[in-house]
């Protein structure tokens, strides 16, 4: 036994290509947007390192806890600024911010 279909109903088997969304805010808006994403990675790199001091402390295991929490502090900033030249690059090469320079 088939289900007919209506037509309405086949908007759901069409694939369509996903725009991204246009990005109209301030110049001051999209600094301020990646100098919070710069004081992100810098504390992503910090607290790590000061949580495996405060147990190295705690605990008395001499460095052994800074230098894994350095390690992985390290580890996620670099992650974390890949991501962020990423997408300062795909920003950049975007034909939509090239024509508003353009004007």
């Amino acid at each position: 036994m088939t289900i007919p279909l209506k037509i309405s109903q086949l908007h759901f088997f069409c694939v369509k290509p996903l725009e991204k969304p246009v990005d109209d805010r301030s110049g001051t808006a999209k600094a301020m947007s990646k100098v919070s994403e710069v004081m992100s990675i810098c504390l992503l790199m910090i607290i790590p390192a000061l949580m495996g001091y405060g147990a190295d402390q705690w605990l008395g295991t001499g460095f052994l806890l800074t230098v894994i929490g350095l390690i992985f502090g390290m580890t996620g900033a670099v992650m974390q600024l890949m991501r962020l030249v990423a997408s300062l690059k795909e920003s950049d090469a975007s034909p939509h911010e090239h024509s508003k320079r353009n004007k």
